[in-house]
């Protein structure tokens, strides 16, 4: 990012501020202004060896930046959602790796001013945005936090203004109430944490050891807020209602017409399958996965799985090199989108959580640099 040297924090900011934007009560259409405009920035001015990619994917933005600008997609799943993730890992791949420790701690200026609006379970950080959407980005945020906090040989005022930070985020992501958000980030942690050990003994001791705490943990929920079943996390009545929609959406792709091969389309999945829970009706899968097989058929699981196989050589590939900071952040963004997905379609609908998301996943590309300057002709 040498062109922009004197105003590049002034771009950073926008990342912040469409954060901010999205998680105050407001209008969470005008979230999307900043975030966007981020990512056509970014692209714009990409690394010279990237506009090849850079700039093409940056056409293709303008062209439905009335959808973003205007928020006129078609919810809850629209296929430009994919167009924005994509848009964003691009835009991640184009940031210096000398940036990331600046980027990766600007999310976090949000929690402060939160604190001051934060309110009793369950808690609606954006009650025009809704629970499970505010409780997905605070989430990722979670997951930064803790990755600053997991950062050695830094100053003892940072190691406590970043356990203080992890402390206000896992409040936060509690009291929204958004089990999908809370378990993946657990999880995803977790992971991690389990397979930076060294050996099976180590392994097997942390997995006891998490058991345990997690035994301890959900008792003191259920002796606190005890559920309607008895049993900490489950709500039948909204479980039910998932389990139901999923299993319709699971048996789309097998009702004939091709569907297997491309779907139904994401602006007609609604009309197949519709449940209610909770008073509400359920017109999504509350699954990225399903909802992308019964929408897009076989073939876009198959450009999914071209994408993760992408971000898995990459992490291969930049491991080694890169900073701790952006090394565990990263991880931990990719294992949280992949186990969220399974719970949920929180990534999905906003503008500012597929950036973020995006952008994220695009961390190991950014210090990937094996296809810069080597082309191979087939």
């Amino acid at each position: 990012m040498r062109h922009l040297p004197k105003w590049r924090a002034a771009v950073d900011a926008l990342f912040l501020i469409s954060i901010v934007l999205f998680l105050w009560p407001l209008d969470p259409w005008i979230s999307s202004i900043p975030a966007v405009l981020w990512v056509l920035l970014q692209l714009l001015v990409a690394p010279v060896q990237r506009r090849w990619a850079a700039w093409p994917m940056l056409f293709v933005l303008l062209l439905f930046s009335r959808s973003w600008w205007l928020n006129q997609m078609p919810h809850p799943v629209a296929a430009q959602d994919g167009v924005l993730v994509a848009g964003a890992l691009l835009a991640g791949a184009c940031v210096a790796p000398q940036r990331w420790q600046l980027l990766l701690r600007l999310p976090l200026l949000v929690l402060p001013l939160l604190l001051f609006e934060m309110g009793a379970k369950p808690w609606t950080p954006n009650p025009l945005a809704g629970a499970n959407q505010g409780g997905y980005l605070l989430g990722l945020i979670w997951l930064l936090a803790i990755a600053w906090f997991r950062q050695g040989n830094q100053p003892h005022l940072q190691r406590v203004l970043a356990g203080v930070a992890t402390a206000l985020a896992a409040v936060m992501v509690w009291q929204t109430g958004s089990r999908a958000a809370f378990v993946a980030a657990v999880v995803s942690a977790a992971l991690l944490w389990i397979q930076q050990g060294i050996g099976l003994g180590q392994v097997c001791k942390r997995g006891f050891l998490l058991l345990g705490f997690g035994a301890a943990a959900l008792a003191a929920k259920q002796l606190l807020r005890p559920s309607s079943t008895g049993i900490p996390g489950i709500d039948l009545s909204s479980d039910t209602g998932r389990l139901a929609i999923a299993q319709c959406y699971g048996a789309i792709p097998f009702s004939g017409n091709n569907r297997f091969l491309y779907g139904v389309g994401f602006d007609r999945a609604g009309e197949f399958c519709s449940d209610p829970i909770n008073g509400g009706v359920a017109d999504h899968a509350h699954n990225i996965y399903l909802q992308l097989f019964a929408s897009s058929g076989v073939l876009g699981v198959f450009g999914l799985f071209l994408l993760l196989a992408l971000l898995v050589q990459a992490w291969r590939s930049a491991a080694p090199v890169m900073d701790p900071f952006p090394l565990v952040a990263g991880q931990l963004a990719l294992l949280y989108t992949l186990i969220q997905g399974f719970l949920d379609l929180s990534l999905l609908h906003w503008p500012v959580t597929l950036v973020l998301t995006g952008v994220l996943l695009g961390i190991p590309l950014s210090w990937h640099r094996a296809s810069d300057n080597q082309f191979t002709q087939i």
